[in-house]
């Protein structure tokens, strides 16, 4: 059975879940989502469909996001919520299946064990830990066996790590809660205090997608309804991009001091071939427009952001997955 077993390369994100097969590409990518029936016990939907329910199931039907800051997550749910993704792939949920599956660096043997545990239930026989750091590393093509310190700054939807890669080994790892979400929070309280009214995640995101920016010549405008606080009754409010920027401040904010504190802790020869190399920004809060700029600026090196940020991290699973043999000293020790 092991013989035919399918090759797969997983990202499991608090934001996203992406699936890589071998031979074959990115063949899911779906928000990391389940939507639960707690009368029933049992999930009605996962990713896409799951999300669109967030804010609008009535009190015994539940969805939500079971993956949050890198890998604290509810197993139960995760579990499910993956079966049903490979049920989608494959056409049943227990598809045996070998796996690279890609964790934050800082992941503990505690949560290694848990996670290995859930895949191993839906079918993985076979699990190789690959650390995200490497695989964006892999996925940007970056040379990773070089003597030269490359650092590597990927913000996702719940947390945002930096790390320092150098001669094919993560010599330094600090992860952090401000993500995607953090600002998707900030504009949830930004419009409740200035206008009076509450959206949910949803509604954030599309906003912040939409019209969100740190470009000094940005001018745009989003139309939303949200819920008056007073009456409870739908109000439509026209939010512009300069208010935006003032209410995703506080955020980013957090995230400059993070980065701060972690550059004064990296070697500073690493700092100075940052300056000459560029330092690589993955991940989906880094498609915020203008803040590879912003980041530049205040960190005083050059933020190179890859092509594909989204897909950068399974992109280098699956080079890892491709060419196993090669890359067999990358994966972290069980």
């Amino acid at each position: 059975m092991a013989l035919f077993a399918r090759k797969l390369a997983i990202d499991l994100g608090s934001a996203n879940t992406v699936f890589y097969l071998k031979g074959k590409g990115v063949i899911l990518d779906e928000p990391s989502v389940v939507a639960i029936n707690y009368w029933e016990k049992k999930a009605i939907a996962v990713g896409k469909e799951a999300k669109g329910f967030m804010g609008k199931t009535p009190k015994h039907i539940k969805s939500f996001r079971p993956l949050k800051d890198g890998l604290t997550f509810d197993l139960p749910s995760t579990k499910i919520m993956l079966g049903e993704f490979y049920k989608k792939i494959f056409g049943k949920k227990n598809m045996n299946s070998k796996a690279v599956l890609i964790v934050p660096s800082t992941i503990t043997a505690e949560e290694k064990k848990a996670i290995k545990e859930v895949v191993a239930e839906v079918g993985c026989s076979k699990i190789f830990f690959l650390a995200e750091a490497m695989a964006a590393a892999l996925g940007a093509g970056l040379d990773i066996s070089e003597n030269r310190g490359r650092i590597i700054i990927n913000i996702g939807g719940s947390t945002c790590e930096i790390a320092v890669i150098i001669n094919s080994t993560v010599t330094f790892s600090r992860m952090t809660s401000f993500a995607g979400d953090a600002v998707d929070d900030a504009i949830i309280r930004h419009l409740r205090k200035k206008y009076g009214v509450h959206i949910g995640e949803n509604t954030a995101e599309k906003c912040k997608k939409s019209i969100g920016s740190l470009l000094p010549d940005s001018d745009s405008s989003f139309l939303l309804t949200g819920k008056d606080m007073q009456t409870n009754a739908p109000r439509p409010v026209m939010v512009e991009s300069r208010d935006l920027q003032q209410a995703i401040r506080e955020p980013l904010d957090i995230l400059e001091n993070f980065l701060r504190d972690s550059f004064d802790k990296i070697a500073v020869q690493h700092i100075k071939e940052a300056r000459e190399d560029g330092v690589l920004l993955v991940g989906g809060g880094s498609l915020l427009p203008g803040i590879d700029g912003f980041l530049s600026e205040k960190m005083g090196v050059k933020i190179v952001r890859d092509k594909e940020p989204l897909h950068t991290v399974i992109k280098g699973g699956g080079v890892a997955l491709e060419r196993r043999r090669k890359y067999r000293k990358l994966f972290m020790k069980k």
